[in-house]
């Protein structure tokens, strides 16, 4: 399963995506994004899965 979002800045909702398809018990999920902090904000286990998103310098999120 893959998980494409716009963008990450808390991670809350991608969270609440993963714990939905969790349900399902797909043999893996990846998430993909173009700009997230690296590691999102209140980090959670939910990050420990494949991820791919390109490094944003620390500015851009203030």
């Amino acid at each position: 399963m893959i998980l494409v979002d716009d963008g990450l800045a808390t991670g809350a909702s991608m969270f609440a995506a993963v714990q939905a398809l969790r349900e399902a018990e797909p043999e893996q999920i990846v998430i993909a994004v173009p700009a997230a902090r690296n590691p999102p904000a209140g980090s959670s286990p939910v990050w420990s899965m494949t991820s791919y998103a390109p490094p944003c310098p620390p500015r851009f999120w203030r």
